[in-house]
């Protein structure tokens, strides 16, 4: 780990407990270079472990995932933060009014990372979850090789 990781977790089995905005600051305090690219990584999915209702926070985290080639995984968390999107709307915990956009959006964004990883299934059943006529288009571009998942919109 790094001396970040390493000190929240001696933290927590000291019988304490790590909060979000500990997370947070953790985060701030990284350099690059100054602890593995894997330490911020995982900083960032203790975030949406932590807090299990922000969709930003998975989304956040996709992208710095998939930066450092954890391609499925940033899959992953795309697919949590479409979820916490859509949670939103079915309890009208809505704070944007177009948390539908942001949730097809982020299937869109877990389909070319589960094609940029090799998951050519996975991306393929998820293609009927969108409901953007244009951004499934642009999936199914990427399954017919007509366009590469590395360009995204």
């Amino acid at each position: 780990m790094g001396r970040v990781a390493d000190d929240l977790v001696a933290r927590v089995l000291g019988g304490g407990a790590v909060a979000l905005d500990d997370l947070f600051t953790a985060s701030d305090t990284l350099n690059d270079g100054d602890e593995p690219p894997s330490t911020r990584v995982d900083l960032l999915r203790a975030m949406w472990l932590v807090d299990t209702e922000d969709a930003a926070l998975p989304w956040n985290s996709a992208s710095v995932m998939g930066d450092a080639g954890h391609h499925i995984e940033a899959a992953w968390a795309e697919l949590e933060a479409a979820r916490r999107f859509e949670h939103d709307v079915a309890t009208g915990r809505r704070m944007t009014d177009d948390e539908e956009d942001w949730a097809d959006t982020a299937i869109y964004h877990a389909c070319r990372y589960f094609l940029m990883g090799g998951a050519i299934l996975s991306a393929t059943v998820l293609v009927g979850r969108i409901r953007d006529a244009e951004l499934r288009a642009e999936v199914v571009a990427m399954l017919t090789g007509h366009q590469s998942p590395d360009s995204p919109r």
